[in-house]
């Protein structure tokens, strides 16, 4: 039998809500599981946003028990969940940013973060009282 994906996951908890689901998985399929994405997903759809953020805040939670939490709180019934993507383009170009990370063994968010700070501070630096 086919492994299940994040998908079949979150149609069961928006559609389907099997009680018995969680305990009818293979341990392959409980390895698809993961709580983050979930949570994602499920924050997608704005009437949710409130309810997802508050149990996204007990990360200690057993996919078990978030999966129940879900099914025995959110309606049933086909849900489309719009995946937001960010838009956020990097200032830095690509073949620059590979050297960059390479060079200071960086992420290429870090690097991004260095640039945004030192853009800050030369734009601010009559207000500074630090010098990078």
């Amino acid at each position: 039998m086919k492994t299940k994906t994040l998908f079949d996951h979150i149609k069961q908890v928006t559609n389907v809500q099997n009680q018995l689901y969680w305990d009818e998985l293979s341990e392959s399929d409980k390895k698809t599981w993961s709580n983050y994405m979930v949570h994602r997903f499920l924050s997608m759809k704005a009437d949710w946003i409130e309810v997802v953020n508050e149990i996204q805040q007990y990360w200690e939670l057993k996919p078990k028990t978030i999966y129940q939490f879900y099914t025995n709180l959110l309606p049933r019934g086909n849900t489309y969940l719009p995946y937001v993507k960010s838009k956020k383009k990097s200032k830095i170009e690509k073949w620059a940013m590979d050297i960059l990370c390479e060079h200071f063994e960086e992420s290429s968010q870090n690097i991004e973060n260095w640039q945004e700070l030192k853009t800050f501070y030369e734009q601010n630096k009559d207000f500074c009282h630090f010098d990078l």
